[in-house]
């Protein structure tokens, strides 16, 4: 691997499986071509035709801030659809994954394509967000198109796509077996002195925190620096409504405990401020919707959103929003 490569490819269509490598870094990827190797051209769609766990039940094309299902009929629509943002493409969080095409058929011979990524170098909260330096981690790798032609291929628009497992208990609308909340919590180190800017944060060992605001020397005099405390991400539970939030480690007692062939539907809380990616071991789920809720109280708003069509196949890992909760309902097969 090296970075920033360059693939060669021939005037056709080619099937592409990305994976998020990255640990902690969200990706929005898109496709532009660079006219005379420079400077970003038009957009050249990617098809996603599957996701973490399966195929989607329909295709989806993809262009910065717009995600378009495709009826299967040989036809495409004439408008296409906003996505959830108009920031956002295919974005993937750390270990997602998309199965997509894309069409290189009709672009002509030395045409460079340059896949671009608009997801924040710090992290992400959800769109709008700054994106990620252009120069830099903007840039993810390039596609040279050549003389040669692949000889037969199925346009993205004839494809014909259904959900596998459709029989399957959590594909379906009937109510599930068991409800649970669990959360994602942040949790604060004890507080040191440091001083910060744009890109360093160092240590003061000559201060102490003196309260909230404030750092003092050892005679007792204001230090320039300031409290600073890291933080971490952890797994809970908590009551249905918002309350009694209890962190669970390693070491604690299993406080979920599926039964073999049950269907569960869970409510992903996360308190934090950042966004999440949340996968679930060896069992493959379905995405229900988001909500909302007041990171005061708890309270939901009410409003419950779908998820978006790239989400609309079997998956193990979903992006929990910030002051959001994810809905996933999955059933579990396996003893």
């Amino acid at each position: 691997g090296v970075s920033w490569p360059a693939h060669q490819v021939k005037r056709g269509l080619y099937r592409f499986r990305l994976l998020n490598g990255c640990n902690s870094r969200f990706l929005n990827l898109f496709l532009v071509t660079i006219p005379g190797g420079s400077g970003s051209g038009t957009q050249v769609p990617m098809y996603q035709i599957g996701g973490d766990q399966s195929l989607l039940p329909k295709v989806v094309k993809i262009t910065l801030g717009h995600k378009t299902v495709l009826p299967g009929d040989g036809t495409e629509p004439s408008t296409e659809s906003p996505a959830a943002s108009s920031d956002e493409a295919l974005l993937l969080a750390p270990a997602e994954r998309a199965d997509v095409i894309v069409d290189f058929s009709d672009l002509p011979a030395g045409t460079v394509v340059r896949m671009l990524n608009t997801a924040p170098d710090t992290p992400f909260g959800g769109f709008p967000d700054k994106p990620a330096d252009p120069g830099t981690t903007g840039q993810v790798m390039e596609f040279h198109v050549g003389e040669e032609r692949c000889r037969r291929f199925t346009k993205p628009k004839d494809l014909v796509l259904s959900l596998p497992d459709s029989d399957i208990p959590a594909a379906g609308s009937s109510a599930p077996d068991n409800s649970r909340d669990v959360t994602l919590l942040e949790e604060s180190s004890s507080k040191v002195c440091v001083t910060e800017n744009d890109t360093d944060i160092t240590y003061d060992p000559e201060a102490v925190p003196k309260n909230n605001d404030e750092c003092e020397t050892a005679n007792g005099a204001i230090a320039d620096s300031l409290p600073f405390a890291p933080k971490a991400a952890v797994l809970g539970v908590q009551d249905a409504n918002g309350s009694g939030k209890r962190v669970t480690m390693w070491s604690s007692q299993i406080a979920t405990n599926p039964g073999l062939g049950s269907t569960e539907e869970w409510l992903i809380w996360n308190w934090s401020p950042d966004a999440h990616p949340i996968h679930l071991h060896l069992v493959k789920f379905r995405v229900q919707n988001r909500e909302e809720f007041n990171e005061n109280t708890g309270a939901l708003s009410g409003v419950k959103v779908a998820p978006c069509a790239t989400e609309d196949g079997w998956k193990d890992t979903v992006i929990a929003y910030p002051f959001s909760v994810t809905r996933v309902r999955a059933t579990f097969e396996l003893p």
